[in-house]
């Protein structure tokens, strides 16, 4: 076989295994985008869904390395926890080609009356004194313009045994409903496979003393395999390839 054949069969699968990977630009989606037909303030809401159900001694946001950055987090959207307080460090992989969603800092309000929820949901904002996000060094531009906010109430669904909301008290098996959630949050897209660092918190007064978080992530982005019938398909396109050459050969 002609060897300018081979090469360009051979450049034809590199480029369409290239094209399956995710697009290098980093972006952060505009505050009420859609991300896999849901809202930003949607995917909050579920966000805090993971955190109730999540075992009581394993809660996201008590992670203290990033150990447990994985733990029931397979959606569309990558869930990134915050901190109970305080600063922490954590490394933990990522697959690539999903959005990562950050708190940079939230509030929750749920199993109290609907007044009261929307009271103090809508006074959360107003608490916040101070918001940093970083991404691979690159400061985040007005961080106060990614307020997202609930606009319905939603549930948290059914109190797990064993959860950390049925460790506040909810009882198991009760909804946790009506429930409502208020803070700034990012939606990241685009990270290409490699290493990423990430900072970002904020302080808060709503609860009275000063609250404030901190998380400095090293993400590992890893590239998803190729799929096994594109990788078949060239080889067996080279294959053919060759088996031409060798008739055409003299």
């Amino acid at each position: 076989m002609p060897r300018q054949h081979l090469r360009a069969m051979i450049g034809t699968l590199v480029l369409t295994v290239a094209a399956l990977q995710p697009a290098g630009a980093v972006e952060i989606l505009a505050p009420g985008s859609t991300v896999a037909g849901k809202s930003i303030a949607d995917w909050t809401a579920g966000w805090w869904t993971w955190v109730f159900q999540s075992p009581s001694d394993a809660v996201p946001f008590s992670d203290p390395d990033g150990s447990l950055a994985n733990l029931n987090n397979g959606g569309p959207v990558f869930f990134v926890a915050g901190t109970g307080g305080g600063p922490v460090e954590r490394t933990f992989s990522v697959p690539a080609g999903r959005p990562l969603l950050i708190p940079m800092v939230n509030y929750f309000n749920t199993y109290d009356t609907e007044e009261v929820i929307n009271a103090a949901i809508a006074a959360f904002p107003g608490s916040v004194t101070d918001l940093f996000a970083e991404i691979d060094g690159v400061p985040v531009a007005d961080p106060f313009d990614y307020l997202e906010v609930t606009a319905d109430f939603f549930s948290g669904g059914l109190a797990q045994e064993g959860s950390w909301i049925a460790s506040l008290g909810v009882p198991v098996g009760e909804d946790v409903f009506p429930s409502k959630s208020s803070g700034y949050w990012l939606m990241i897209d685009g990270l290409a496979p490699g290493t990423h660092t990430l900072r970002f918190g904020g302080t808060t007064l709503c609860c009275g003393d000063p609250f404030s978080t901190e998380v400095l992530a090293e993400i590992n982005v890893v590239p998803e395999p190729a799929p096994w019938s594109l990788i078949a398909l060239g080889l067996i396109c080279v294959a053919a390839g060759r088996r031409r050459g060798a008739a055409l050969t003299p």
